[in-house]
């Protein structure tokens, strides 16, 4: 492992700070709610410091580098058009949506399909959340322990092997090593004190984040300038560095991906419980405006940033696979870690910085992680199948074991399953069981016609083309694009997901259209007014008082 005793010093201490605060907030646990939503009392300013930690996670470095690094440019144009078009306005601006959801005072989305639908569309939508949110969380800890692996230069030699009863024998290396240890981290933070040890960590790591971030920034800037970048681009990549629209030689976007990219930008916010969670422990959904625009924009220069250290990493080191890697694709995971490595090599301390944010990257999104998925098992299959409530030490202990279970199936999976997509193609593909539960929650806030059978008919649609897809990848894509090469044209990932972004909200509206009216839409835009007017009396008063 190459790195200078000072530096792991200095890795080890952060580490030992960041835990004692962490235990030491386990104290202010006395409720559930507490555990899950932190009863509610999230200004904010701490609500913002959270959610820029839980944005600036050690995968979403990973993507931003391996999507600049095979894309140049064009990811960063994506994601101007989704912050102008999309986040800031409808989102940032106005609220649309996101305060709607934090007025149905839920503490975990399929709650607020309990008051929408019925018992069973929330148990069923528990069940397809809890799928899709450890599918698409499992590859973080992979992919972080390959991109760490990558940056300490650990050999991933076998260390030793498991017998199981003499049947067969698995080999454990470095990457199951440093794969345990994340999940680790991230579980005992979890377990400690839920959503209120989350959010005091988190506020401690967002500013750790932030200086390692601009640091290692600086010193790329040092190293590279934006003509060598874009000659770069220009040479290995062409016009598809430049456009999302288009792609060349295998790089690129294009356009189906770009409509699935900013169709998910709306229909993924109401749908991804980590967020929603953060929404939910807010003081008010006016709050949560706020929280929302200001980390979009903290959120969007970070991203652009990630991503020109991938474009740098091809200015350096050209698009060839270099020998010791299994793939192109692995390689592009870690190319980042490749090239700061590269860079810092010499500099006293340097190491050290970058791999406390990277690990505190790690742990700040992957706890929040773990709690919102904890909280969707515990409360939405365990719980909401129950006829009498749990008495609060149980119910915080079922929330405990949820999360420690989940760490446990994803290290199962790790040692199991290595993603053949990019970073990016990977969280779309899983994260169309987020879009169907996006679609079920927007039509449920604005539209009185969708009804429960509407939306089982789109989360059952929505779960049979994940699974079905994963079925015909993992045993017959092999052969059918062999015996039919210009089927690949149609059969792809990027047209399943728009696909399966359409299909489900068609179907979901005639299904409703053909049933009979709902009886339980709220109209939380007029109880939102409602608090609206009640606070602009309130302030009037204390004027006049």
């Amino acid at each position: 492992m190459n790195l200078p005793v000072i530096d792991a010093v200095l890795v080890l201490a952060l580490l030992g700070g960041l835990i004692w605060a962490g235990y030491w907030g386990r104290r202010l646990v006395r409720s559930v709610s507490q555990f899950t939503i932190a009863g509610r009392e999230m200004g904010m300013w701490l609500g913002l410091s959270t959610a820029i930690a839980e944005g600036i996670g050690l995968i979403s470095i990973a993507n931003a580098c391996q999507q600049g690094f095979r894309n140049g440019f064009s990811f960063i144009w994506l994601s101007l058009a989704s912050l102008l078009l999309i986040n800031i306005p409808l989102f940032g601006i106005i609220g649309f949506g996101i305060k709607r959801y934090r007025a149905t005072n839920v503490q975990t989305l399929p709650q607020y399909y309990e008051q929408r639908y019925d018992r069973g569309v929330r148990i069923f939508a528990g069940f397809v959340l809890a799928l899709g949110g450890v599918l698409n969380m499992a590859i973080f800890p992979i992919v972080e322990s390959q991109f760490l692996i990558e940056f300490l230069e650990i050999p991933n030699r076998e260390l030793f092997r498991i017998n199981f009863f003499g049947l067969f024998s698995y080999p454990i290396g470095a990457f199951h090593v440093v794969l345990l240890i994340l999940l680790a981290l991230a579980t005992f933070f979890t377990f400690l004190g839920g959503m209120v040890t989350v959010i005091i960590t988190d506020y401690i790591q967002s500013v750790l984040i932030y200086v390692s971030v601009l640091v290692v920034s600086l010193l790329v800037l040092k190293f590279t300038d934006l003509a060598s970048m874009r000659e770069a681009v220009e040479t290995h990549i062409g016009p598809a560095a430049f456009s999302p629209l288009k792609t060349h030689g295998g790089r690129g976007i294009g356009l189906v991906f770009t409509l699935v990219f900013l169709l998910n930008a709306i229909t993924h916010r109401l749908a991804f419980p980590p967020a929603l969670q953060k929404m939910s422990a807010a003081k008010s959904p006016e709050v949560v405006r706020k929280m929302f625009l200001l980390s979009t924009i903290f959120g969007q220069g970070r991203g652009i940033l990630f991503v020109a250290w991938g474009i740098a990493a091809l200015a350096l080191f050209g698009p060839a696979t270099p020998p010791g890697f299994a793939s192109a694709e692995l390689y592009h995971r870690v190319v980042g870690a490749r090239f700061l490595r590269t860079i810092m090599e010499g500099i006293p301390l340097m190491k050290g910085i970058a791999l406390a944010g990277f690990i505190f990257a790690s742990i700040s999104t992957n706890d929040s992680y773990l709690l919102s998925w904890a909280s969707v098992i515990a409360n939405d299959c365990i719980c909401a199948v129950r006829r009498r409530p749990l008495p609060k030490e149980r119910h915080i202990g079922v929330l405990r074991l949820s999360a420690v279970g989940i760490a446990a199936f994803i290290f199962l999976f790790g040692c199991w399953y290595d993603p053949k997509q990019t970073i990016l193609q990977y969280f779309y593909l899983t994260g169309l069981l987020f879009t169907v539960v996006g679609l079920i929650t927007w039509f449920g806030l604005y539209w009185s016609r969708i009804t429960s059978a509407g939306a089982w008919a789109c989360l059952l649609s929505g779960l049979a083309l994940v699974t079905g897809w994963f079925i015909f990848d993992k045993y017959f894509m092999v052969a059918t694009m062999k015996a039919h090469p210009n089927l690949e044209r149609f059969i792809n990932v990027d047209n399943l997901m728009l696909f399966g972004t359409l299909f489900p909200a068609i179907l979901m509206i005639v299904v409703s259209m053909l049933t009979r009216k709902p009886q339980r839409f709220v109209d939380y835009g007029k109880k939102l007014r409602e608090l609206e007017e009640a606070e602009r009396e309130k302030r009037n008063g204390g004027q006049e008082g």
